[in-house]
């Protein structure tokens, strides 16, 4: 799912269920690297594609890299726990 980067996720899977316990979604983003996140099925819904298009427009003109001299950053894109393993530490 992560094409924008080298994938840093992760996905936490009960062992005595099999359920589906949290996912975490973070990618490295390197300098001169270019974001592919276009072919993600979560961009067909609009409420997504309105989010991504605020968080451009608030990144406009400001180049991460150039302002704290850096290559490489971690990214958090997405972050959920199921409600059945909140508050187990």
């Amino acid at each position: 799912m992560m094409k924008r980067g080298k994938n840093l996720s992760y996905i936490a899977v009960d062992i005595e269920t099999g359920e589906v316990a949290a996912v975490r979604m973070v990618d490295l983003v390197e300098k001169g690297v270019v974001s592919d996140l276009n072919g993600l099925s979560l961009f067909k819904d609009k409420k997504n594609i309105d989010v991504f298009e605020l968080c451009g427009d608030i990144c406009k003109g400001w180049d991460i890299f150039e302002t704290f001299n850096i290559t490489e950053y971690a990214d958090m894109f997405g972050l959920t726990v199921d409600e059945k393993y909140r508050e187990e530490g």
